[in-house]
């Protein structure tokens, strides 16, 4: 259970770093919004999760190990480079790209407040959250968990992302790369997956 309990502390930093950039630019966050970005992020693992059920169930136990490592190690790398890939994202060559909505608020959170009135809509937020979704899309098929605990798991989900966001207020002079940690877990679930 702590394998889980970790792995989802892991997911909720992208919230908590979104939030927090939100919270140093004076963008409010409403609770309804709040709680729209965590019940998304927690579907889309939950989805996430039952697929990647789906897949075990159809190839041989050596070639999921394999891919599993590969889907979470390349998640761990992305994390640890998270800053660096945003900044390329910022350039102005990757201006056709950017015009993708959810690549253009990947690289910058902020960008959600589309019409500039410092508190993120529904509809904003509904935006922010498939954009925060991502990393729980791709490791959650590599991430194999038994039917019995996929409910434990999207409520469990669903609080921390509540409260990630909802605490940004407490941290909000923190000055560090929050990516960097949650990139060296994913590593660790990658290996841990090939000695299953």
């Amino acid at each position: 259970m702590l394998i889980y309990i970790i792995y989802i502390l892991s997911l909720s930093i992208d919230s908590f770093i979104a939030a927090l950039s939100y919270q140093t630019n004076n963008i409010k966050i409403p609770f309804k919004s709040n709680l729209i970005i965590s019940l998304t992020c927690s579907s889309s693992l939950l989805i996430s999760l039952s697929l990647g059920n789906i897949i075990k169930n159809m190839i041989n136990i050596h070639t999921l190990k394999w891919l599993s490592f590969f889907i979470l190690f390349l998640l761990g790398i992305t994390k640890i480079f998270n800053n660096n890939i945003k900044n390329i994202l910022k350039r102005p060559n990757m201006n056709i790209i950017n015009k993708i909505k959810l690549v253009s608020i990947y690289g910058d959170y902020k960008k959600a407040d589309f019409d500039y009135s410092k508190n993120l809509s529904t509809f904003e937020s509904l935006y922010l959250a498939f954009a925060l979704s991502l990393d729980n899309i791709i490791s959650g098929i590599a991430f194999n968990i038994s039917h019995n605990k996929l409910l434990l798991i999207f409520v469990f989900s669903t609080l921390i992302n509540i409260i990630s966001i909802s605490s940004t207020k407490i941290f909000r002079k923190i000055n560090y790369n929050l990516s960097l940690p949650a990139g060296f877990i994913f590593i660790i679930l990658a290996f841990s997956k090939i000695k299953q």
